[in-house]
């Protein structure tokens, strides 16, 4: 008999959004690999049950200031300001991550840049040395396949 995570959506299939596969490949581990499978439809809805109930109810969340989904909630319910403010403080923070992300890229892809000129350079002066060096570099980089 097949396991669900047997008949379910494969998480390496190319057709999914990065997000969707994503998301399977954590269903996949939690389920399949750590929990051994489910023979059947009900077990998996009774492990899910629980997994959403420890992650809502007892599960605090940076993003929340170390709230409950369910205590935030309630704070929205009670005080909209103030959970508007715990809002506010971690979009600032998801901003200021996006800039450094956003810089930290830009500088890499000017090395990897320099480097594969780098390499180029050394191929056309046919020094083998120098070519050996730089390829190290280059994967280094993340830029192997072009060695």
């Amino acid at each position: 008999m097949q396991t669900l995570a047997e008949k379910r959506l494969n998480p390496n299939n190319h057709h999914l959004s990065p997000d969707a596969k994503k998301h399977l490949r954590w269903l996949y581990l939690l389920y399949y690999e750590k929990k051994g499978g489910f023979n059947d439809l009900q077990q998996q809805k009774e492990a899910t049950r629980k997994w959403e109930n420890n992650y809502n109810f007892k599960r605090p969340h940076q993003a929340l200031e170390y709230l409950t989904p369910m205590e935030f909630y309630a704070l929205w319910k009670k005080n909209l300001e103030k959970a508007g403010a715990i809002a506010e403080k971690w979009q600032e923070y998801l901003r200021k991550q996006r800039l450094r992300l956003t810089r930290a890229r830009r500088i890499k892809k000017k090395e990897q840049i320099d480097t594969l000129m780098m390499f180029i350079d050394a191929k056309l002066k046919r020094n083998k040395q120098e070519v050996e060096d730089v390829k190290l570099q280059l994967i280094d980089c993340k830029l192997c396949s072009a060695a």
